[in-house]
């Protein structure tokens, strides 16, 4: 008894060439990892993310050095209350960037363009060319 299968092949026997090449590309997308990007995405959702909180979090560190004439020490510092009338200016959450690890700062290295200090993260993958994500990137017109 020939099965549905075995009929289309008969009448078709270009399909096998095909079904192969679909196979192998399959395989070899899966075999590298761009399978996984192609149909689940949670990076550019992340990246995004990690663009907006470091928008924030220079936006917060511009504010106090407006108020007050200089750079914040820490970006730990702007969770605590500043002077009796003035509130935290960020909470510990902000402070996390979307894969779990702390955001970075130092107020001693500031952009030559803007003048603002280096907050960053090492973004999807630490230590990879590309990976890491500033705020000297995406502040003042940046993507």
């Amino acid at each position: 008894m020939k099965t549905k299968v075995s009929n289309v092949v008969e009448r078709h026997p270009e399909t096998i060439g095909l079904v192969v090449i679909l196979l192998l590309a399959f395989f070899l997308l899966w075999w590298h990892g761009w399978l996984g990007a192609l149909i689940w995405r949670p990076v550019p959702e992340r990246v995004w993310r990690a663009k907006m909180d470091l928008r924030n979090l220079d936006q917060a560190v511009q504010a106090l050095q407006n108020k007050f004439g200089k750079l914040p020490e820490s970006l730990e510092s702007m969770t605590k209350r500043i002077g009796e009338n003035m509130p935290p200016i960020l909470r510990e959450g902000e402070l996390t960037d979307p894969w779990g690890r702390a955001y970075n700062y130092d107020p001693t290295s500031t952009d030559p363009k803007s003048g603002r200090p280096l907050i960053w993260t090492e973004g999807p993958e630490p230590g990879k060319p590309g990976s890491k994500i500033t705020n000297w990137d995406y502040v003042d017109g940046g993507t």
